[in-house]
């Protein structure tokens, strides 16, 4: 009998300290969790502040009357304004859900629509900067623009990989 009473109490104290440690480990594991999404929240945060001062820019920049803007550049505002608006609105929503799978998909939409953006300014081309005698501004732009595509393009591929192939994908798809 005493053997026994020993023994449970000794059951009962063990299963108390395992208690009390797993209720440790989620409070930290909950505390780091919140830790490491606030730094990513901030950055979406800035990512949207950033692209609506761009949006307000690009959307004065004709009336500033630059001499190097074509008459061109409202045919491809509205495309690049359309980036900038999935932009924001692909960082909000990772502001609210931010999960791997959903982060990638958001980023893989955002890439596209910003490749197109791209694109449509490449090919448009609403810049003379002849008319402010600074010519080699053209090759530059026009080959920074080539570099910006392709860095998209490459980003997009990555960011599709990692949203077939993640183990961690899977977990949070599957369970």
């Amino acid at each position: 009998m005493e053997e026994e009473k020993d023994f449970k109490k000794k059951v009962d104290t063990m299963s108390k300290n395992w208690e009390k440690k797993g209720e440790e480990f989620g409070k930290k594991a909950e505390k780091k969790i919140e830790k490491s999404r606030i730094p990513k929240i901030i950055g979406y945060a800035i990512a949207v502040i950033i692209n609506l001062v761009i949006l307000w820019i690009l959307s004065k920049l004709p009336d500033w009357d630059f001499k190097f803007l074509t008459e061109n550049y409202i045919d491809v505002l509205s495309i690049v304004k359309l980036s900038l608006f999935v932009g924001i609105g692909g960082n909000v929503l990772l502001i609210i859900y931010n999960v791997f799978w959903f982060k990638r998909v958001i980023q893989i939409i955002m890439n596209i629509v910003s490749f197109i953006a791209a694109l449509a300014i490449y090919r448009v081309f609403p810049f003379d900067f002849a008319a402010i005698n600074q010519n080699w501004l053209t090759i530059s732009l026009k080959i920074f623009l080539i570099v910006v595509m392709v860095g998209i393009a490459i980003g997009t591929i990555v960011e599709f990989v990692k949203l077939i192939t993640s183990k961690k994908n899977q977990e949070e798809i599957c369970g």
